[in-house]
């Protein structure tokens, strides 16, 4: 009897209790996904990997769907132009935005054009002429302006028809004096010899029929003669 029960014994400790196997139908509804003690059939391992992968399968093709719907959302530079402002379902490469960037601010002032050009305000226009300081070195006129203030200026000024008149006097008075030298010098001569001296003393003398000469009456100390 005793030797019945120990082989019986013996026997159950090679087996599983059914509890804890699992077939198909029952392998969800294992509380324990991680547990050690539960054995489940080869149809619910197959089923249960099967239905994984389809989850995954799933998942992927529509991650694949997500991801050609978001390259035909995907604006190109060349396309950035035909693409509407308000349209948030559209991404526009790096490219295409450093282009927009760039064409949007192409007419926009940068600090190298800026150093080429001058205020306004520091241009004067002709009416405002005249009230300008004179002695400003930042203030510009135009040509206009500097036409008026020349014409302004010069209004006083002697016509060139008057000018003329008095080159021409001029021209005639200058005439007359060398006239009147020409006639000096032949009827009193320059001084000549000792009275060609800036330190002697000399007189004009006129004797009536030889006209006149120069006489010394002091002599240069460093000259010898009559004193």
């Amino acid at each position: 009897m005793d030797g019945k029960i120990t082989s019986t014994t013996t026997d159950l400790s090679k087996k599983q209790d059914v509890s804890n196997l699992v077939n198909e139908s029952g392998y969800n509804s294992v509380s324990d996904p991680e547990a050690d003690s539960k054995y489940p059939s080869v149809k619910a391992v197959k089923t249960a990997i099967k239905t994984e992968t389809d989850s995954i399968k799933d998942d992927v093709e529509s991650l694949e769907t997500d991801i050609e719907n978001q390259k035909n959302n995907i604006v190109t530079s060349a396309e950035y132009s035909t693409v509407m402002d308000t349209d948030e379902s559209r991404y526009p490469s790096v490219t295409a935005v450093k282009d927009a960037i760039r064409d949007a601010t192409s007419d926009m002032a940068t600090n190298a054009n800026l150093n080429l050009k001058q205020d306004v305000a520091n241009l004067v226009k002709n009416a405002n002429y005249a009230t300008t300081d004179e002695d400003a070195d930042t203030k510009y006129p135009s040509v206009l302006a500097v036409k008026g203030a020349i014409t302004a200026a010069t209004a006083d000024l002697a016509e060139k028809s008057d000018v003329d008149a008095v080159e021409s006097s001029v021209e005639s008075l200058g005439g007359k004096v060398t006239s009147v030298e020409s006639g000096l010098d032949t009827k009193i001569p320059k001084p000549t010899g000792s009275c060609n001296n800036s330190t002697s003393k000399c007189v004009l003398t006129f004797d009536g029929s030889n006209g006149y000469a120069w006489e010394v009456i002091q002599r240069a100390d460093n000259e010898n003669g009559e004193s």
